[in-house]
């Protein structure tokens, strides 16, 4: 109901927004890697000739290794990568209620725990990032804390790092901001420990130790070529900064209070959690059991943590360490703040059940918040449908292996045009691909991009060539007919190029040109 009409239309429409094509990409990419070389997994095939591709922006390995049997099985991407969407609403709702309904004892507050996690407006602001949706393991390494701490044992402290590495491999972006959060909280908890104190805190360490070693390993394809990248603007942390206002806005798509307060936030920058999730919070603050000022303390780190460069310690923050400069969206300690205020919420809500004697006036209390919150977080997805892939990219899959070029490029300051959608279709063939899109992109594709800018003029066919391009896709849709017309002549006369022909394919045709002889 709540992502409706989305699966209704798993297999032909996704989150409008050119990371959707990417994400599948990336799902595709591991289905197709695993089986055939494992050990080449990061050398995907854009950005040809850059190395570590798939390593330009988050891996989501574990997502990929849960949708590549239903890849091999056959389900077309569109659909499987939908199926992980959903997914993630579930397992967040899930994950929630395990947390909260051990910390109140009360699986009703629980439940109204888990829809503030599964369904708040900040989750359905980032419909369309998969990996961002996939941060249920924050509540579960929560969980495995407590457990660690209450219990002393040093498996316990194991499994919290475990946890951790999972988050990792679902979304780098919050293991790192997981690992500050259970380094402020794992000392609160273990303070209030009567004895086992210093087993507690070794298996702990030990589950730390092996969450940051796997963490390296993991990130270590991006910190080899971080130098072969654009850098990012440290400008762009400032504007992925959460204001105070911030927290008052909602996607525009919330029909409950997106037309009112969308233009108050920005894209990344709308994390408003609800009326009623509030109320209940301050019920949880009136007089707080030690466990909610940890999380009051969570709460109020994870806040200032997301302003980013509008809070005084955020240059702590971000020198921490290379993987932590690298991360440019502190707003997206969001998902640890809505955490944390789910967790109050339900302590909130446990505090005002056990001060009614009536059952039955429990339970319309808890089903009158539970639809409030309901109603709260209700948004019409915005969903666009997926073209079919066109018959040129039948016909690359059928080709001689060689790097293929597809025209137009975008500008640079217009990245990244259709290449998003072609990097999905390139999952037809699997040649390599001069295009490319990523949360980084390589010094050398901007560099290609500048030099063909005045295509269909000067000499971007030998530029191409020179790059290695076996294979040139002229769009005719994607430019002037006029435009198009100039590129084909050009291509044409060229004498290293022989014309294959047209694909009159009625919502993409194309023209494809092959290179003569050896590059």
């Amino acid at each position: 109901m709540m992502t409706w009409p989305q699966a209704a239309k798993l297999g032909t429409h996704v989150g409008a927004h050119f990371d959707s094509y990417f994400s599948m990409w990336r799902l595709a990419w591991i289905a197709h890697q695993l089986p055939l070389a494992p050990t080449e997994l990061f050398e995907g095939n854009i950005f040809y000739p850059q190395r570590f591709a798939l390593a330009l922006s988050d891996p989501i390995l574990l997502p990929g290794v849960v949708a590549a049997p239903l890849l091999w099985a056959g389900v077309e991407a569109v659909t499987t990568y939908n199926l992980l969407i959903l997914l993630s609403f579930v397992l967040s709702g899930v994950a929630m209620w395990m947390l909260a309904s051990r910390l109140t004892g009360s699986p009703a507050a629980g439940c109204l725990g888990g829809i503030i996690y599964a369904f708040a407006p900040y989750r359905f602001e980032h419909y369309f990032h998969l990996e961002i949706l996939w941060g249920f393991w924050i509540p579960i390494a929560l969980l495995a804390l407590h457990r660690a701490c209450e219990r002393g044992r040093l498996v316990d402290g194991l499994r919290t790092g475990l946890v951790v590495m999972a988050q990792a491999l679902s979304c780098l972006y919050y293991a790192v901001y997981l690992g500050m959060t259970l380094m402020l909280a794992g000392p609160l908890l273990v303070r209030w420990r009567d004895r086992d104190r210093a087993r507690t805190l070794t298996g702990l360490a030990l589950g730390a130790a092996a969450a940051v070693l796997s963490v390296a390993v993991y990130v270590q394809p991006l910190l080899t070529i971080r130098n072969e990248v654009v850098p990012r603007e440290e400008a762009e942390a400032g504007r992925y900064s959460a204001a105070l206002s911030s927290y008052l806005a909602a996607p525009p798509e919330n029909r409950v209070y997106g037309s009112l307060t969308s233009g108050v936030g920005g894209p990344e920058l709308r994390l408003f959690p609800g009326l009623a999730s509030l109320v209940l919070v301050v019920g949880a603050l009136l007089r707080p059991r030690r466990c909610a000022l940890v999380y009051a303390a969570i709460l109020a780190f994870a806040f200032a943590a997301s302003l980013g460069t509008n809070a005084p310690f955020f240059p702590a923050i971000r020198g921490a360490s290379d993987l932590v400069t690298m991360l440019r969206v502190p707003a997206r300690f969001g998902a640890v703040v809505l955490c944390a205020l789910a967790v109050l919420a339900a302590m909130g809500a446990a505090s005002l059940f056990s001060s009614i004697g009536s059952s039955r006036l429990r339970r319309a209390i808890a089903l009158a918040f539970g639809a409030a919150m309901l109603v709260e977080y209700s948004t019409a997805v915005r969903l666009e449908a997926v073209e079919p892939p066109g018959t040129v990219y039948r016909w690359l899959a059928t080709q001689p292996r060689g790097p293929v070029a597809e025209l137009p490029m975008p500008l640079i300051d217009k990245l990244p045009g259709r290449d998003a959608e072609r990097e999905y279709y390139s999952s037809v063939h699997w040649q390599p691909l001069l295009n490319g899109y990523s949360g980084y992109y390589p010094i050398s594709h901007n560099a290609l991009l500048f030099y063909i800018s005045v295509f269909p003029g000067g000499h971007w066919i030998d530029i191409l060539l020179g790059r290695g391009a076996r294979y040139i896709v002229v769009h005719e849709r994607d430019m002037p007919a006029a435009r198009a017309a100039d590129a084909l002549q050009r291509l044409e006369l060229h004498p290293r190029l022989r014309r294959v022909g047209r694909f009159p394919d009625p919502n993409d045709p194309a023209w494809v040109f092959e290179r003569i002889g050896d590059p």
